[in-house]
């Protein structure tokens, strides 16, 4: 009798660990599946981010200055650039949607362009006008975040390269 209770115990260990194991594998999965997974990264050379914006829709516009001067870049979803622009003066984003792009350029006067997602631009305000001068205080304005994702940027503290990085929540 005594033999069958101790089989019974031991029987009984043996369900409650794989009972356990099961139960921590399973945590380790979803917490794994919970985590913010990289889609995509561009190295975008050595300089400072000054403006940031995100499309909504896992893209990004932004200005950074680069040691060919002040830079205007837009990437698609899934980080193929649709813009690049070296700009005399200063700029900032105005907006980005997956197919435009508004930046205002200061130079001796103040204009927005505009860029569609085939690099084609058109000035849509001339001098008069000043539609969003958000950015020229030298504060930097970064939205960076959209329902699926999120977009950062690091800079090497050796080499000042500057990593543009695409997350999404999952």
């Amino acid at each position: 009798m005594n033999m069958i209770i101790n089989k019974m115990k031991v029987q009984i260990m043996k369900t409650k660990s794989l009972i356990l194991i099961s139960f921590l594998t399973i945590i380790m999965l979803t917490s794994s599946l919970f985590a913010a997974t990289e889609q995509w990264s561009n190295d975008l050379g050595v300089g400072t981010v000054f403006d940031l914006l995100v499309d909504g829709n896992g893209g990004c516009a932004l200005v950074v200055t680069l040691p060919a001067g002040m830079t205007v870049l837009w990437f698609d979803k899934k980080g193929n650039k649709l813009y690049e622009k070296v700009v005399t003066g200063t700029a900032a984003i105005t907006a980005v949607s997956k197919k435009n792009m508004v930046y205002q350029l200061r130079t001796s006067e103040t204009i927005q362009v505009q860029v569609d997602n085939k690099g084609r631009e058109t000035t849509i305000a001339d001098s008069a006008y000043d539609i969003n001068s958000k950015n020229f205080m030298g504060t930097p304005i970064l939205s960076t975040g959209d329902k699926k994702g999120f977009i950062v940027y690091k800079q090497n503290k050796s080499t000042g390269l500057i990593t543009l990085i695409r997350y999404s929540y999952k």
